[in-house]
Formats: structure tokens, C-alpha cells, sequence
């Protein structure tokens, strides 16, 4: 059995569906610290021939350095309308243009979870490359699989610095 454990990226990059793919499990570590200015909320698409960022704002204002899986898109701040404009704009004439229209009707109308929209947009993608073999649970979920929980409690004791 192979399984790869992850956070949740936005909009990643084909690397990380070919994990997916060859995954017979894959977990989305979403209880990793949020960092700000990372692949968490933003990607690296193609405009004018050159890369440039497509990133959304992330609610900090109760502080940056929590949990992902408690963090939130910044609705109160106008980028949903602006990122559907500037993706239908570069890939409306494409190979992938209902896969474009479907990522364009999640960042409208999608979760304001971090995670939860990484992992709807993730699948929709995976979903669209024929990957959907594979089990995926929330970092929550895993200690909670037989075999796999002493694994979780000596990693969180390294962590915090104690012995097992």
C-alpha cells in the first residue's frame, strides 16, 4: 500500500496529481501551520508568457500562524469576481475549457474553508485526469486508523521535544 500525506496547495501543480495518482491513500495534512504568502493559497500560472502569481487572500486578522484546516478566504475582499475574470480571460479558448468552467463556478460559489476549497478544487482536477482510486481523509481522521495511531503519538511526541 502506498500512501502520501500532503497539505492541501491551491490550484497545484501537476506533480502533485501524479502523487494522487500513484497513491493508494492520500491524506491532506490540514492541521500543518498556515504560512502566509504560500502554495496554500496561491500558484504560478502562465500570462504573457511569463509566470506571474494567482493568489487569494486569506482572513489573518485573529493572527496567520494557525492551524489550515481553521483558516478562511478573505470574502470581505473582492477575488472571486477578479480571479474568474483573469482565468476565463487566459484559458476560455483551451483544450480544458469545462474543466475552466467548473474551477471558475468553485471560485464563485465555493467552500470559504482554505482547506475545504483545496480539496474541492483538488478533486474536481483529479476527477478530470481519471484519478479517483484512491481513499482521502482529513490529518484528523488518520490517527483514528488501526496501526496507524501509535505512528501518530510518537510523531507528536518528537515533535514537542519528549521521548516515546
Amino acid at each position: 500500500m502506498r500512501a502520501v500525506i500532503i497539505q492541501p496547495h491551491f490550484l497545484p501543480f501537476a506533480g502533485y496529481f501524479e502523487l494522487m495518482k500513484r497513491a493508494d491513500v492520500f491524506v491532506y495534512y490540514d492541521t500543518a501551520q498556515f504560512v502566509r504568502r504560500s502554495w496554500h493559497c496561491r500558484t504560478y500560472i502562465t500570462e504573457q508568457g511569463a509566470a506571474r502569481w494567482l493568489s487569494a487572500p486569506v482572513k489573518t486578522a485573529e493572527g496567520s500562524r494557525r492551524p489550515l484546516s481553521i483558516m478562511c478566504w478573505a470574502d470581505n475582499q473582492y477575488w472571486r469576481a477578479k480571479m474568474q475574470r483573469r482565468l476565463s480571460k487566459l484559458y476560455l479558448n483551451t483544450e480544458e475549457s469545462d474543466l475552466l468552467a467548473a474551477i471558475v463556478g468553485l471560485i464563485s460559489k465555493g467552500p470559504s474553508s482554505l482547506v475545504n476549497w483545496n480539496i474541492a478544487a483538488n478533486t474536481l482536477i483529479g476527477a478530470a485526469l481519471d484519478i479517483s482510486n484512491l481513499s482521502r481523509v482529513g490529518c484528523k481522521n488518520l490517527c483514528l486508523w488501526a496501526g496507524i495511531s501509535k505512528l501518530c503519538e510518537r510523531w507528536r511526541f518528537r515533535r514537542i521535544g519528549n521521548r516515546c
